[in-house]
């Protein structure tokens, strides 16, 4: 310890931008080594000032604090840290080491924002953290992502400083997760509750509003989408009762009651920084929604059944999860970097009891789990007395039987998390009852009138109720006999026992006297009270008792069924009144989120949104302080509790918590039986902590030691409770919920660690055990790889192996992100010789006792990766009976904003099995990094998916657009009226993308143009050249050279032009000028298309042309050129008339061996494009680049992205125009048509086909050490009139530097005229495609025109001209080009209109455009129900939902300019101002169709 004068300095600002960062030009700790020469790096020292002991920080010596400028006696703090702490400078203070185990935290939270952070990142993270020190607010970078943290635990309470330890927790909360807001319009919205707001004031000006306050507070930017929903039901008896068109929509339940559920999308992909706009659209909705939805099928002159809406119980709670579960399962794919993590929130006025169906309750709970979703159910009414979440599971076998009544079937849905909101203005006197009271008990109290006598229930009833049942099987009947299961007792049974224990509640009888009437109480009173309604002052409310009268308990003999119809009678019910009766086996389900949880002094976890009037850890909750998410209006907290949190510019007041405050735990203290008897339950925690034995806290795993032989006594089954998500917490009816506003404002992702592994006899007897080994790549150290591979700038062609630990850490990285968790302790064991699975399946007796092993768990599936000294094993355990998945079929009404209908739609829920997965497969496939035998584009490889699209900038016209107010009129494009200038900019421009994304720097090409030589040739040039008018049967150039040779399919010049002289008497037979060898301008030494090639080729290199680089270019030989380039300057020098002779004069240079492609490959055929040519030096035998590649094992394609360019000013389009022209109509895709009209017809590579390319993800050597990598797929050619699609794919990848290339990318493209937007991979999200997005619709905008529309309707009926509707879809592609949108590339395999719908996406990115198909008309008018409107007549119109803030510029344009294109889209197809009508006159009936 030593006294110090403190001293604060200040460093400079990191990439984050905030105080308080660590950077490489500075520190955070200042000292002299003179003054502590003790101190090396890693220690701790712990400064506080003597006179304030209570505030103390703690700080990491590092090699760059000593500094020679700190004065004697002096040490230096940061400015920002040093007014978190309350540090004075100029004052003594106190420098003290302090051992690092010693304050340890147990827990650290910390938040992500604007990135997007896989669990395999979080893992790699965590690792990088082991081992430093944090305080309160710090930012931590590693590689590209930054967290800052947030909260830290230990000892049971919350610190503001502390070291990360191996077994520190930390949990990774997101401020920009995926938010799906779902409001529940069930009939309760529309009443008052005990303070006499409207359930729906109380939602929306309540907790929303308190909701949003908090995420502005906290900084937080979700991605939002709120949906209303309810349910609406039919008064009928059968299905003709309903009009043919509603029938389409309508649903059945258990009890045959037709029904309807509805679904509307407020706001939809949004991040707002005010939400006051959409809380106000929420309002207004809200005025007409139960009209709208009650009315919908309303028609004069049709009778339709009466409809009314549901109540909270009977909606569709477990249906709207389902849907944003079908969203999140999808998270691969459309990859967005600006977030992490996703949560579902459901706002219901109920108070916590719902009727489920019993499938579905099944598949979505496992897909909860498994997909790590948190799932929040935000409850406005109060709550009951018994255990919530409570759901009621269908009885649909004999719901019709009369005379049979069978028990009701409970579960409790553990992991869902839910919270009980409070408004801030209730006033905390006014009593508000958690029960209701049956009208007769309170007539029969008001009235002093006595009850009804009825026998209590006797101690045997409550025995059975409460326990679990002594069962034994009959062998010759096979039925369950011995006592009666718990739950089987019928309502009349125990309506006596509510009745009574309500009495003595009333009449005010002491508590002791009526606390064993509580576990009497069978749910038929307190559930029916809560099931009915959320408020207690309907009429209705209190009506159960009525309808059923209190009955005469039955005797033994009518209570025995002689035989159980249904077998899930003969098995104990859940009793809701004491469901820590119920001891449940505990499972890895149970312990999926535990880590996220701090724990108290005692070991168990906390959840500071749960509180009890009188508890067993009641001292541990009142010192617990509030989250800095949980402050607010009016917190559920009791004063008593309340710690004023810890904010930005807070400073705090901690002390650290050494070892030898805390207390001494116990591992798994008892063991619950399997009878669950009450002797059994003796601790409300049966898992507790021993930092002593074992690694983590409250490990199960390692109660059994990892199957080894730690423990030498016999562990029973563990047993856990049944209600909460931990199962380590005992429920009681004393205990209130709060809102967990933590979970709410900055949710949790699913923590990658866990606790649990079955022991020995579950895995011998419920597993099935497989195993296999993965041999890394012996490294290669020849003298060019490893030269390369060393250097700054790696060569491309090399790619380094892994070593054996980086694929052991790479196998369970893959693990992690696909949802795995790492089971805490495993990784730390090692296993001796002795461990055995079982006899039958283990291969080997004797294992290396310097390997090391980890342990995962997703599910019931488990894996074992082993790492020994050459190689690793991964054994996987899958379930010997796996669950059954069940498939569930819906469909529902759908709105989406801009619409003003509701459409039917439909989806499935299903589950996929990760048992079935091929991890055989994945691990090789990340041995060879996607080559060789084992590519990335596996049809059952699950890989990280994102979409791009290059698209040429517009941005004047959309400026024009946006800013001329006084005009509203979209429809001013001309993209297809280009000059050949704006066309030759374009293609240069593309060309400068193109070498971004390769990596390469290159001298700029001054283009030099000649008006002149640009004359379009005469038309007859077609039949001389060959080539046909069908534009179907053109494709673009081959690719792959290795496979076929120039030579191979010759075209038509190849034959007939065979020498210089020959293509002079062509040139001149076309009417082209060709200039005299001793004509020609100067600056190509009077060259012309008569010069010998070597003439040609060395005017070439001039250096002032700029065509030959000779400069150096990693992974390129000297002396390259692009096609493209070379096309052009041939073109322009030699009076060439179009690309296509141009590149004939290139292919014999290839013949002749003067150049050659810049792999090496002689075959490789000459392609208009970005393509790279090497200069054929003299004497040289073999290319360097091409015996680099067979040393590397890799295709040249594999590292560089090439692709043809099809200019339709230099192609041969230029002679199609005066035909065009002459047809007086507009050509089927007037994009497509131009780009295959520029490539020549006879290379075998067909156009809108992709080509793939390694990307190196860490192109800009961040410093990552990892090897990242990923898959391009990318269009084989460009044309300026379509859409240039790159698609990635990667498994190997960290999500921050993946997402800060493509910003890179995004920023480097407007200057060269085109702008990268991401787009969804299905824009459309029809319900017809099994994977698209349930909660995304496309708009329908018809054509409305009635005599367009009577003439298409007479062709389609009467059949007697079929052209009609194919000229419709020309006048529809009009239409399109006019409002800025251009074609994709697949439209070209689409060519027949009648069968298949054609795709459209805006220059500007923000909107989608389809013409749909012919044949799908019956889908159409199952989407479209409007009768005045042909379905086939129209567009499906879709919105860029992945077009972000981020994305957004001046060449994507605002919201603002998107309303305004729809609704001037809307206009025009309504034939506004005439303009429809005047577009379809241009086009008549006697012009000549062009026929494809």
């Amino acid at each position: 310890m030593r006294i110090c004068k403190f001293q604060i300095h200040t460093v400079t600002m990191g990439r984050a931008g905030t105080p308080g960062e660590e950077t490489k030009g500075g520190d955070e700790l200042r000292l002299s080594a003179r003054d502590f020469p003790d101190l090396k790096d890693g220690d701790i020292v712990e400064i506080y000032h003597v006179e304030d002991e209570f505030s103390r920080l703690l700080l990491q010596v590092k090699n760059t604090s000593f500094r020679a400028d700190v004065g004697h006696n002096t040490i230096s703090v940061e400015d920002s840290i040093a007014k978190t702490f309350q540090l004075r400078a100029y004052q003594n203070v106190i420098v003290k080491p302090v051992p690092f185990k010693e304050v340890e935290l147990n827990l650290l939270e910390l938040t992500l924002k604007d990135q997007y952070f896989s669990r395999s990142d979080m893992w790699r993270n965590r690792n990088a953290l082991v081992g430093s020190c944090a305080h309160l607010h710090k930012k931590l970078e590693f590689g590209c992502g930054r967290t800052t943290v947030h909260e830290m635990w230990a000892k049971g309470g919350r610190v503001a400083c502390g070291t990360i330890g191996e077994n520190t927790k930390i949990v990774y909360r997101s401020m920009t997760a995926n938010v799906y807001i779902f409001i529940q319009m069930s009939v309760e919205m529309w009443e008052f509750d005990h303070y006499g707001d409207l359930y729906f004031e109380k939602s929306i000006k309540g907790f929303l509003t308190d909701l949003f306050k908090k995420w502005q507070k906290q900084q937080a930017n979700h991605d939002v989408t709120i949906v209303m929903f309810s349910r609406t039901f039919y008064d009928a008896d059968s299905l003709e009762e309903f009009p043919c068109k509603m029938r389409e929509g309508l649903l059945r339940d258990y009890k045959d009651r037709f029904y309807e559920d509805f679904y509307r999308i407020v706001v939809q992909n949004e991040k707002y920084d005010d939400w006051t706009f959409a809380l106000i659209k929420l309002k207004t909705i809200f005025h007409s929604y139960n009209k709208t939805v009650l009315n919908f099928h309303n028609h004069p002159g049709v009778q339709l059944p009466r409809a009314y809406n549901s109540s909270a119980s009977e909606g569709n709670v477990l249906e709207v999860l389902n849907m944003g579960l079908n969203v999140f399962e999808k998270h691969t794919v459309d990859r967005s970097f600006e977030r992490t993590g996703q949560m579902c929130v459901v706002i219901t006025p109920s108070t916590g009891v719902f009727e489920v169906d019993r499938e579905l309750l099944t598949l979505t709970k496992q897909k909860s789990i498994d997909y790590g979703i948190g799932n929040d159910l935000v409850f406005m009414g109060e709550q009951p007395l018994h255990v919530v979440p409570l759901f009621i599971l269908h009885n649909k076998r004999n719901w019709k039987k009369s005379g049979i009544e069978e028990p009701v079937d409970y579960a409790i849905p553990n992991w869902l998390n839910y919270s009980y909101y409070t408004s801030k203005d209730a006033d905390p006197h006014v009593f508000v009852p958690r029960i209701r009271i049956p009208e007769k008990v309170l007539a029969a109290i008001h009235n002093g009138t006595p009850l009804m006598e009825e026998p209590a229930p006797t101690e045997k009833m409550d025995t059975d109720v409460a326990s679990t049942p002594n069962r034994r099987k009959n062998k010759n009947t096979g039925k369950l006999q011995g006592n009666r299961p718990r739950g089987g007792r019928r309502l009349s049974e125990s309506a006596a026992g509510p009745v009574n224990f309500a009495q003595k509640f009333l009449l005010g009888e002491s508590r002791t006297q009526v606390a064993s009437g509580v576990e009497a109480v069978h749910g038929s009173f307190l559930l029916s009270s809560s099931l009915e309604t959320a408020n207690p002052l309907r009429p209705n409310a209190t009506k159960i008792l009525e309808n059923k009268p209190l009955e005469q308990p039955l005797s033994d003999q009518q209570r025995k069924p002689t035989k159980s119809p249904n077998p899930r009678h003969q098995r104990s019910l859940i009793n809701p009144l004491a469901p820590s009766k119920i001891p449940v086996k505990l499972t890895s389900n149970r312990r999926r989120w535990v880590d996220i949880f701090p724990t108290d002094t005692s070991g168990a976890a906390v959840q500071t949104h749960h509180f009890r009037g009188t508890s067993h850890s009641e001292d541990a909750q009142n010192t617990l302080s509030k989250s800095p998410a949980s402050d607010g209006a009016r917190d559920t907290e009791s004063p008593s509790s309340r710690v004023r949190p810890l904010d930005d510019g807070d400073r705090v007041n901690s002390e650290p918590i050494r070892d030898g405050d805390g207390d001494e735990g116990s591992t798994i203290e008892e063991e619950v039986g399997v009878g669950g008897s009450d002797a059994a339950v003796k601790s409300p925690r049966r898992i507790k902590t021993n930092r002593a034995a074992s690694d983590v806290r409250g490990s199960p795993a390692l109660s059994t030691g990892i199957w080894g032989n730690e423990h030498k006594k016999t562990i029973g089954t563990k047993k856990s409770y049944v209600w909460g998500i931990t199962g380590e917490m005992e429920w009681s009816p004393n205990m209130t919920t709060g809102v967990d506003w933590k979970a709410l404002t900055i949710p949790a992702s699913l923590p990658i660690t866990t606790d649990y592994l079955p022991d020995r006899r579950a895995i011998q007897n419920d597993y099935l055990v497989s195993d296999y080994s993965v041999l890394p790549e012996e490294p290669d150290m020849s003298p060019v790889n490893h030269a390369q591979g060393d250097a700054q700038e790696p060569s491309r062609y090399y790619s380094r192996p892994l070593s054996l630990r980086e694929l052991y850490e790479e196998l369970m990285c893959q693990r992690l992100q696909q949802g795995f968790q790492l089971i805490s302790g495993s990784k730390t064991y090692t296993v001796d010789a002795d461990f055995r699975v079982s006899e039958k399946i283990s291969r080997k007796s004797h294992l290396n006792t310097q390997s090391e092993q980890c342990f995962l768990s997703l599910g019931r599936v488990f894996h074992r990766i082993r790492m020994d000294l050459s190689n690793i094993t991964v054994t996987r355990f899958t379930p010997r009976h796996p669950y059954r998945i069940p498939r569930i079929d819906y469909k529902y009404r759908f709105m989406v904003p801009d619409m003003n209908r509701y459409e039917v739609s439909w989806v499935t829920f299903s589950h996929e099995r990760f048992e079935e997965f091929n991890w055989n497969y994945l691990d090789f496939c990340i041995l060879t990094k996607g080559r060789g035998d084992y590519p990335l584009e596996h049809p059952q490889m699950k890989c990280w998916k994102g979409q791009y699209f290059v698209l040429p900038c517009s941005q004047s016209i959309i400026k024009k657009i946006s800013d001329d107010q006084s005009n509203s009129r979209c429809d001013i494009w001309n993209l297809f009226d280009r000059s050949p200038e704006e066309y030759d900019a374009m293609c240069d421009g593309f060309m400068r993308v193109i070498e971004m994304c390769n990596r390469m720097k290159r001298v700029q090409r001054g283009r030099k143009v000649n008006p002149a030589k640009r004359q379009p040739a005469p038309s007859r040039v077609l039949s001389l050249l060959g080539r046909s008018t069908h534009l179907n049967a053109i494709s673009s150039p081959d690719l792959h050279g290795s496979q076929s040779a120039p030579t191979k399919n010759p075209s038509p010049l190849a034959v007939q032009y065979t020498s210089l002289e020959a293509f002079k008497a062509a040139s001149n037979s076309l009417g082209l000028e060709v200039p005299s060898p001793h004509g020609s301008p100067a600056r190509t030494s009077g060259l012309s298309v008569m010069s010998p090639l070597q003439d040609i080729l060395e005017a070439m290199k001039a250096p002032f042309e700029n065509i030959v680089t000779f400069q150096k270019q990693t992974d390129l030989q000297p002396g390259f050129f692009l096609s493209y380039e070379a096309v052009e300057w041939v073109m322009e020098n030699l009076g060439i008339p179009c690309s296509e002779l141009a590149s004939e004069l290139f292919s014999r240079m290839i013949t002749d061996r003067l150049i050659v492609h810049a792999s090496g490959k002689r075959s490789f055929p000459f392609v208009c494009g970005f393509y790279l040519y090497n200069i054929v030096q003299p004497g040289e035998t073999r290319h360097p680049i091409e015996m680099e590649l067979e040393d590397c094992d890799i295709d040249f394609d594999q590292v560089w992205i090439e692709c043809a360019i099809a200019n339709p000013a230099k192609g041969r389009l230029r002679f199609l125009e005066d035909r065009t022209r002459e047809l007086g109509l507009l050509k089927q895709d007037h994009g497509i048509m131009s780009a295959e009209a520029a490539l020549d017809r006879n290379n075998p590579y067909p156009f809108s086909s992709k080509k793939s390319c390694l990307i190196n993800v860490d192109m800009y050597y961040r410093g990552s050490n990892r090897l990242e990598w990923a898959v391009a797929n990318y269009h084989s050619t460009f044309t300026p009139d379509c859409a240039f699609e790159i698609e990635l794919k990667w498994l190997q990848a960290s999500g921050p530097m993946f997402g800060e290339l493509m910003q890179v990318w995004g920023r480097r493209c407007p200057s060269n005229g085109f702008h990268l937007i991401p787009v969804p991979g299905d824009p459309f999200a029809l319900p017809s495609k099994a994977s698209s997005d349930p909660l995304r619709m496309p708009i329908f905008v018809p054509l409305q025109c009635d005599r367009i529309i009577g003439i298409i309707k007479a062709s389609l009926h009467v059949e007697e001209d079929p052209r009609v509707y194919q000229k419709l879809v020309h006048m529809q592609e009009a239409i399109l080009h006019r409002f800025g949108f251009i074609s994709l590339q697949e439209n070209a395999r689409r060519i027949d209109v009648m069968t298949n719908s054609r795709e459209y996406v805006h220059v500007s990115g923000g909107m989608f455009a389809m013409i749909p198909a012919h044949d799908n008309s019956k889908e159409l008018e199952q989407l479209v129900e409007d009768c005045n409107t042909l379905p086939l007549a129209g567009y499906w119109w879709a919105w860029n939902n992945c077009l972000t803030k981020k994305w957004r510029a001046a060449n994507t344009g605002d919201e603002a300019f998107l309303d305004k294109m729809l609704a001037d889209f809307r206009r025009f197809c309504s034939n506004d101002e005439s303009r429809l009508e005047d577009l379809w006159s241009e086009y008549t009936l006697e012009t000549p169709i062009l026929q494809f």
